[in-house]
Protein backbone atom coordinates (compact mmCIF):
# COMPACT_ATOMS: atom_id res chain seq x y z
CA UNK A 1 0.00 0.00 0.00
CA UNK A 2 1.28 3.44 -0.89
CA UNK A 3 2.37 5.99 1.71
CA UNK A 4 -0.43 8.35 2.80
CA UNK A 5 -0.63 11.79 1.30
CA UNK A 6 -0.44 14.96 3.34
CA UNK A 7 -1.98 18.36 2.87
CA UNK A 8 -0.02 21.29 1.60
CA UNK A 9 -0.05 23.98 4.25
CA UNK A 10 -1.94 26.55 2.18
CA UNK A 11 -5.34 25.38 3.40
CA UNK A 12 -4.47 26.88 6.80
CA UNK A 13 -4.46 30.35 5.18
CA UNK A 14 -8.27 30.24 4.99
CA UNK A 15 -11.02 30.19 7.58
CA UNK A 16 -11.78 26.66 8.82
CA UNK A 17 -14.24 24.83 6.60
CA UNK A 18 -13.76 27.07 3.57
CA UNK A 19 -11.47 24.61 1.75
CA UNK A 20 -12.50 21.01 1.06
CA UNK A 21 -10.18 18.27 -0.15
CA UNK A 22 -11.20 16.08 -3.08
CA UNK A 23 -10.22 12.52 -2.17
CA UNK A 24 -10.72 11.36 -5.77
CA UNK A 25 -7.56 13.29 -6.67
CA UNK A 26 -5.51 10.91 -4.54
CA UNK A 27 -4.49 7.47 -5.75
CA UNK A 28 -7.19 4.91 -5.03
CA UNK A 29 -5.25 3.16 -2.27
CA UNK A 30 -4.54 6.47 -0.53
CA UNK A 31 -8.06 7.89 -0.40
CA UNK A 32 -8.92 6.55 3.03
CA UNK A 33 -5.67 7.96 4.43
CA UNK A 34 -6.48 11.37 2.96
CA UNK A 35 -9.98 11.26 4.44
CA UNK A 36 -8.61 10.31 7.85
CA UNK A 37 -6.09 13.16 7.73
CA UNK A 38 -8.83 15.56 6.65
CA UNK A 39 -11.08 14.55 9.53
CA UNK A 40 -8.20 15.03 11.96
CA UNK A 41 -7.48 18.49 10.52
CA UNK A 42 -11.20 19.45 10.42
CA UNK A 43 -11.02 19.79 6.63
CA UNK A 44 -14.25 18.83 4.80
CA UNK A 45 -13.96 15.90 2.38
CA UNK A 46 -15.36 16.14 -1.14
CA UNK A 47 -16.20 12.72 -2.59
CA UNK A 48 -16.66 12.27 -6.35
CA UNK A 49 -19.03 9.35 -6.95
CA UNK A 50 -18.92 8.64 -10.68
CA UNK A 51 -21.02 6.25 -12.74
CA UNK A 52 -19.96 5.10 -16.20
CA UNK A 53 -20.97 2.31 -18.56
CA UNK A 54 -18.99 -0.88 -18.61
CA UNK A 55 -16.48 -1.03 -21.44
CA UNK A 56 -18.35 -3.69 -23.44
CA UNK A 57 -20.70 -2.05 -25.93
CA UNK A 58 -23.33 -4.75 -25.42
CA UNK A 59 -23.37 -4.35 -21.64
CA UNK A 60 -25.80 -1.64 -20.51
CA UNK A 61 -24.87 -1.92 -16.84
CA UNK A 62 -23.27 0.98 -15.00
CA UNK A 63 -20.34 0.82 -12.61
CA UNK A 64 -18.56 3.11 -10.18
CA UNK A 65 -15.34 4.58 -11.58
CA UNK A 66 -14.84 7.31 -8.98
CA UNK A 67 -14.69 6.82 -5.22
CA UNK A 68 -16.17 3.41 -4.42
CA UNK A 69 -19.15 2.89 -2.16
CA UNK A 70 -16.98 0.86 0.22
CA UNK A 71 -14.51 3.75 0.43
CA UNK A 72 -17.40 6.15 1.05
CA UNK A 73 -18.55 4.00 3.97
CA UNK A 74 -15.04 4.02 5.43
CA UNK A 75 -14.64 7.77 4.87
CA UNK A 76 -17.87 8.36 6.78
CA UNK A 77 -16.45 6.34 9.65
CA UNK A 78 -13.72 8.93 10.24
CA UNK A 79 -16.36 11.39 11.42
CA UNK A 80 -15.47 14.41 9.30
CA UNK A 81 -17.74 16.57 7.14
CA UNK A 82 -18.52 14.91 3.79
CA UNK A 83 -19.84 16.45 0.57
CA UNK A 84 -20.75 14.03 -2.24
CA UNK A 85 -20.69 14.99 -5.92
CA UNK A 86 -22.59 12.42 -8.00
CA UNK A 87 -21.72 12.37 -11.69
CA UNK A 88 -22.54 10.24 -14.73
CA UNK A 89 -20.04 10.02 -17.58
CA UNK A 90 -21.25 9.48 -21.12
CA UNK A 91 -24.69 9.57 -22.66
CA UNK A 92 -27.52 8.92 -20.24
CA UNK A 93 -30.62 6.88 -20.98
CA UNK A 94 -33.22 5.19 -18.81
CA UNK A 95 -30.81 2.36 -18.02
CA UNK A 96 -28.98 4.66 -15.61
CA UNK A 97 -31.99 5.24 -13.35
CA UNK A 98 -31.64 2.02 -11.37
CA UNK A 99 -27.92 2.67 -10.81
CA UNK A 100 -28.67 6.20 -9.64
CA UNK A 101 -31.32 5.01 -7.19
CA UNK A 102 -29.05 2.32 -5.79
CA UNK A 103 -26.18 4.78 -5.46
CA UNK A 104 -28.24 7.46 -3.72
CA UNK A 105 -29.65 4.85 -1.36
CA UNK A 106 -26.08 4.02 -0.31
CA UNK A 107 -25.22 7.71 -0.03
CA UNK A 108 -28.22 8.28 2.24
CA UNK A 109 -26.85 5.74 4.71
CA UNK A 110 -23.73 7.84 5.40
CA UNK A 111 -25.74 11.08 5.79
CA UNK A 112 -23.30 13.45 4.05
CA UNK A 113 -23.52 17.16 4.62
CA UNK A 114 -24.51 17.73 0.97
CA UNK A 115 -24.99 16.00 -2.38
CA UNK A 116 -24.32 17.85 -5.66
CA UNK A 117 -26.17 16.80 -8.81
CA UNK A 118 -26.34 18.12 -12.36
CA UNK A 119 -29.65 19.49 -13.62
CA UNK A 120 -30.27 16.27 -15.57
CA UNK A 121 -29.57 14.10 -12.54
CA UNK A 122 -31.76 16.29 -10.34
CA UNK A 123 -34.62 15.80 -12.78
CA UNK A 124 -34.03 12.04 -12.84
CA UNK A 125 -33.82 11.73 -9.06
CA UNK A 126 -36.19 14.44 -7.85
CA UNK A 127 -38.00 12.18 -5.37
CA UNK A 128 -34.78 10.91 -3.82
CA UNK A 129 -33.35 14.43 -3.75
CA UNK A 130 -36.39 15.52 -1.77
CA UNK A 131 -35.89 12.56 0.56
CA UNK A 132 -32.26 13.58 1.09
CA UNK A 133 -33.37 17.05 2.11
CA UNK A 134 -35.94 15.59 4.50
CA UNK A 135 -33.05 13.77 6.21
CA UNK A 136 -31.14 17.02 6.64
CA UNK A 137 -28.80 16.50 3.67
CA UNK A 138 -28.40 19.64 1.55
CA UNK A 139 -28.93 19.20 -2.19
CA UNK A 140 -26.75 21.34 -4.44
CA UNK A 141 -27.05 21.98 -8.17
CA UNK A 142 -23.94 21.42 -10.25
CA UNK A 143 -23.54 24.27 -12.74
CA UNK A 144 -21.39 23.02 -15.60
CA UNK A 145 -18.85 25.09 -17.49
CA UNK A 146 -21.23 25.76 -20.35
CA UNK A 147 -24.33 26.36 -18.25
CA UNK A 148 -25.55 29.86 -17.37
CA UNK A 149 -26.35 30.83 -13.81
CA UNK A 150 -29.98 31.27 -14.88
CA UNK A 151 -30.36 27.48 -14.76
CA UNK A 152 -30.76 27.92 -11.01
CA UNK A 153 -34.17 29.48 -11.61
CA UNK A 154 -35.46 26.13 -12.93
CA UNK A 155 -35.11 24.58 -9.47
CA UNK A 156 -36.36 27.34 -7.19
CA UNK A 157 -36.48 26.16 -3.59
CA UNK A 158 -35.51 22.58 -4.52
CA UNK A 159 -31.79 23.18 -3.92
CA UNK A 160 -29.73 24.54 -1.06
CA UNK A 161 -26.61 25.54 -2.97
CA UNK A 162 -24.67 25.33 -6.22
CA UNK A 163 -21.35 23.80 -7.21
CA UNK A 164 -19.78 25.92 -9.95
CA UNK A 165 -17.53 23.76 -12.13
CA UNK A 166 -14.37 25.37 -13.49
CA UNK A 167 -13.54 22.36 -15.68
CA UNK A 168 -15.61 19.95 -17.75
CA UNK A 169 -17.07 17.35 -15.40
CA UNK A 170 -14.97 14.22 -15.16
CA UNK A 171 -11.81 15.75 -16.66
CA UNK A 172 -8.54 17.01 -15.19
CA UNK A 173 -8.22 20.20 -17.21
CA UNK A 174 -6.81 23.49 -16.00
CA UNK A 175 -9.38 25.68 -14.30
CA UNK A 176 -11.17 28.21 -16.49
CA UNK A 177 -10.69 31.15 -14.16
CA UNK A 178 -13.13 33.35 -16.08
CA UNK A 179 -15.95 31.12 -14.80
CA UNK A 180 -15.49 32.64 -11.34
CA UNK A 181 -17.60 35.48 -12.74
CA UNK A 182 -20.64 33.27 -12.12
CA UNK A 183 -20.28 33.57 -8.37
CA UNK A 184 -21.26 37.22 -7.87
CA UNK A 185 -24.63 37.07 -9.70
CA UNK A 186 -25.54 33.86 -7.86
CA UNK A 187 -24.69 35.42 -4.51
CA UNK A 188 -26.66 38.55 -5.41
CA UNK A 189 -29.85 36.57 -6.01
CA UNK A 190 -29.63 34.10 -3.10
CA UNK A 191 -29.83 34.19 0.69
CA UNK A 192 -26.73 34.51 2.83
CA UNK A 193 -26.92 30.85 3.88
CA UNK A 194 -27.22 29.57 0.30
CA UNK A 195 -24.12 27.50 -0.45
CA UNK A 196 -21.82 28.36 -3.35
CA UNK A 197 -18.88 26.09 -4.07
CA UNK A 198 -16.27 25.89 -6.81
CA UNK A 199 -14.56 22.77 -8.08
CA UNK A 200 -12.06 21.81 -10.76
CA UNK A 201 -8.37 22.70 -10.91
CA UNK A 202 -8.61 24.93 -7.85
CA UNK A 203 -5.32 26.40 -6.61
CA UNK A 204 -4.70 28.58 -3.58
CA UNK A 205 -4.99 31.72 -5.71
CA UNK A 206 -8.22 30.59 -7.37
CA UNK A 207 -9.70 29.64 -4.01
CA UNK A 208 -8.90 33.08 -2.64
CA UNK A 209 -10.53 34.80 -5.63
CA UNK A 210 -13.66 32.66 -5.30
CA UNK A 211 -14.08 33.25 -1.59
CA UNK A 212 -13.64 36.99 -2.04
CA UNK A 213 -16.32 36.91 -4.74
CA UNK A 214 -18.83 35.31 -2.38
CA UNK A 215 -18.24 31.55 -2.58
CA UNK A 216 -18.69 29.66 0.66
CA UNK A 217 -16.32 26.79 -0.08
CA UNK A 218 -13.62 25.83 -2.59
CA UNK A 219 -12.85 22.21 -3.48
CA UNK A 220 -9.26 21.34 -4.28
CA UNK A 221 -7.52 18.07 -5.03
CA UNK A 222 -4.19 17.98 -6.80
CA UNK A 223 -3.14 21.44 -5.58
CA UNK A 224 -3.96 20.63 -1.97
CA UNK A 225 -2.27 17.26 -1.75
CA UNK A 226 1.44 16.52 -1.66
CA UNK A 227 3.31 13.22 -1.38
CA UNK A 228 5.41 12.57 1.72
Amino acid sequence: MSAPLEFRDWHTSFEPGRIAVSVYSAQADNRRYVAAAAAQASVPVHVDVILARRSRATDARWEHVGVSMDDLDDIAGFGGAIDVHLMVLGEQDDSVDTALQQTLARVMLVRPRSVSLSSELLNRTSAMAAELRSLGVAVWLEIGCREPVDILEDFGDEVDGVLVMLIETGTSQRAQVQLLAKIAPIRARTAADFGIGIDGGVTKEIAAQALRAGASIAVSGRALLAAN
